[in-house]
């Protein structure tokens, strides 16, 4: 089942947005057992607001399908997400392409935002932008959040956010994440907090020396107001061919920078970078 949105109604020529203002906290919903000829495109989906939380404004629930060519606004909830990807096998591969995700600018802050969310599943993520800015202030903020997502897939993609968020990243990886890969990304992460630690552009943590993280192959920027690239303990990542790796310090970012973070107990393979700066 495919359905496509966006569309002259004269012309059948893809000219503008088509809206889809969710009333249920999970949102567009793909029930179980959907496969990737469930194909949602081609709109602009609004999240729930004012809801305890979680909310999303598409949930897929051990399921393949895909959304792909619209955007996706995020409304205030405790916790909200743009997409909430989920599978309780590790069997499942949603796909997402060139999507715009933001967040709504509401009154009154949210404890936890992400512009993807993925827990299990094996997703595909080619050209998305999940760029979550965050006004009033979050206390966890994440363009990508990835909880036992192994296999995941992710090329081309926009991250930015973190500004006003106590803790923040571009992409944070954790459990197993064995034979992730990021191609060609472009990071960009900042936030007015002044704890060390507390962003990075890429941070992986909680692996179990799970598997390996590739960050490689000619991308063009990953920064973040802290860390640029955060590998913690019983965590493995190869980062090669980057163009640009740095952490900027900014007005808002007093505490010191670091290009790379390799911790103890950690494996890093760091090969053929054109520039690592802190």
């Amino acid at each position: 089942v495919e359905i496509q949105g966006g569309y002259d109604p004269v012309t059948w020529t893809r000219t503008g947005r088509s809206a889809i203002r969710n009333q249920d906290d999970r949102g567009v919903y793909f029930p179980p057992g959907t496969t990737s000829a469930t194909v949602l495109a081609g709109f602009w989906i609004y999240s729930r607001a004012g809801v305890p939380g979680p909310a999303a404004g598409v949930t897929l629930d051990d399921s393949s399908g895909s959304v792909y060519d619209g955007g996706i606004v995020i409304g205030n909830a405790s916790e909200c997400y743009g997409v909430w990807m989920t599978s309780t096998d590790g069997t499942h591969t949603p796909s997402l392409g060139g999507l715009e995700i933001e967040r709504e600018f509401r009154s009154g802050a949210v404890e936890r935002i992400a512009g993807i969310r993925c827990q299990g599943a094996r997703p595909t993520l080619t050209g998305v932008r999940p760029c979550i800015l965050t006004d009033p202030p979050t206390t966890e903020t994440y363009g990508l959040w990835a909880t036992d997502c192994a296999g995941l897939r992710a090329s081309a993609l926009t991250i930015c956010g973190g500004a006003n968020a106590g803790l923040s990243a571009g992409a944070l990886l954790e459990g197993d994440v064995g034979d992730t890969a990021f191609l060609n990304p472009y990071v960009s992460v900042s936030n007015a907090s002044t704890i060390a630690d507390s962003s990075a552009g890429i941070r992986l943590r909680n692996c179990g020396g799970s598997g390996t993280t590739w960050i490689s192959y000619g991308n063009p920027e990953l920064s973040g107001t802290k860390t640029a690239i955060m590998v913690e303990s019983g965590c493995a990542a190869v980062l090669q061919g980057n163009a640009d790796v740095f952490a900027e310090q900014g007005v808002e970012s007093p505490a010191p920078t670091r290009g790379i973070v390799c911790a103890s107990g950690a494996s890093c393979t760091i090969v053929d970078n054109a520039r690592i700066a802190a």
